[in-house]
Parts: C-alpha cells; structure tokens; sequence
C-alpha cells in the first residue's frame, strides 16, 4: 500500500512540474521582440515578475509562487487583447 500510495505522490509532483513548465513557456511565447520576463525573489511578496523592453522595466507582477507570476503575466496579456 505505501509503494501505491508513494508512486501516486510521485505522479502528483511529476504532473505539477510539466504544468508549471508549459505556464512558463506559454509566458515566454508572448514576448515581443526586444522584451524580457523574469520572475525573482521579492521583497514584500515572495516572486516579482519583470517584464522589460530594452533593458528597461515597463512592468511588474507579484505573487506568492512563481506560477502564479506566470498566471498573472498571461492574465494581463490577454485582458489586453
């Protein structure tokens, strides 16, 4: 019963990490040419998104994880649209 359950656990991570990574290369997909995103350690929440245009930043997304930066990010780019 413990291998069942360890192997469900397993699969429950290995599912959240391809998840998380197609948010990522879906955020990325969106970029214009000469933009950036990058998501860091923030001061009053845990990730900042940058999103910058040559260099300079134009603006920022903040959150508790970094999937949810992610989210945030291709929320507003669509919410534009």
């Amino acid at each position: 019963m413990e291998q069942v359950e360890n192997a469900k656990a397993y699969i429950k991570r290995a599912l959240e990490e391809k998840i998380r990574r197609d948010i990522e290369t879906i955020a990325y997909s969106l970029l214009r040419e000469g933009q950036r995103f990058r998501v860091e350690e923030g001061n009053a929440y845990k990730y900042c998104g940058i999103l910058e245009h040559d260099g300079e930043p134009i603006d920022k997304w903040y959150g508790d994880s970094k999937t949810q930066v992610y989210l945030d990010f291709i929320g507003e780019h669509f919410s534009d649209e």
